[in-house]
């Protein structure tokens, strides 16, 4: 069921700009964050994420993928994470959910 759970354009900027937000470095928080919020849309049995599932998915992936402890790291508390996805999501322009990869198969000679 996850992998029908599709997401749009704008739930990437709105990851993008959550951990670019609480300084998070690199691109891992980002995959984690999509993939958890992902997982929580299906468990709900729906088929598109939406700014709860990626502010949950944010609570729960921030303190994993950093290096320092959850305590001692700016925006570690789930209301920043919260308030920062809000914050982005009225930044960010609307556009069209990214077209799913076209599956191919390979044929055997």
């Amino acid at each position: 069921m996850v992998e029908k759970v599709t997401y749009s354009r704008r739930d990437l900027l709105s990851i993008a700009a959550l951990t670019a937000s609480l300084n998070v470095d690199g691109h891992r928080a980002d995959l984690v964050i999509l993939k958890a919020a992902r997982a929580h849309a299906a468990y709900e049995g729906r088929t598109a994420i939406t700014d709860r599932d990626i502010a949950l998915a944010a609570e729960l992936a921030l303190p994993t993928v950093s290096n320092t402890a959850p305590s001692t790291r700016p925006g570690s508390r789930p209301n920043n994470c919260r308030n920062a996805s809000n914050n982005c999501r009225d930044h960010l322009p609307m556009g069209n959910p990214p077209k799913p990869p076209r599956k191919t198969r390979m044929r055997r000679k």
